[in-house]
């Protein structure tokens, strides 16, 4: 598999190739951010970026969906777009805890969901990740907390906790 990297900052990282359950780090120099790339691929996915400078196409962040690992653990992998947020309803029991991950596919957004302390910033080209267990049962607002544009107060959606 070959994934082609370039930084936020448009230095371009050497493309890489990785094997099958085998991990890869690139560049062995750090880039001009100081960070250096390792990923983890799993099967035909990404499936772990660590100090992420971008976020190929076809990465598992690439994709919004909610993955439930077991019983009270949940995975929901966001994407903010102009003016929505994907998925839009997410619904877990109460007492998980859920790990979010956060891209953005075009400007910078906010992803903050009332009555909580989730506060994400949404980057292009970044993955952000942020852990919360929600204890009551509760339906929470998630609203874009930063200025995206013409329809930014439409962006909104929502966490049910039953």
């Amino acid at each position: 598999m070959h994934y082609p990297f370039e930084s936020n900052t448009g230095s371009n990282v050497t493309t890489i190739s990785v094997d099958y359950n085998t991990k890869a780090t690139k560049p062995t120099e750090p880039t001009r951010n100081g960070y250096t790339f390792e990923a983890t691929v799993v099967g035909t996915k990404l499936a772990k970026v660590n100090n992420p400078e971008c976020v190929p196409p076809g990465s598992l962040y690439d994709e919004a969906r909610i993955e439930k690992l077991d019983d009270d653990t949940y995975q929901v992998f966001s994407v903010a777009k102009m003016w929505q947020f994907d998925p839009a309803a997410i619904e877990i029991p109460i007492g998980s805890q859920v790990d979010f991950f956060l891209i953005s596919k075009d400007v910078v957004h906010g992803l903050n969901i009332a009555g909580t302390n989730v506060n994400m910033m949404a980057v292009p080209g970044a993955v952000n990740k942020f852990s919360y267990t929600f204890r009551k049962k509760c339906i929470f607002t998630v609203v874009c907390n930063e200025y995206c544009g013409s329809q930014h107060q439409a962006m909104v959606g929502q966490v049910v906790v039953k």
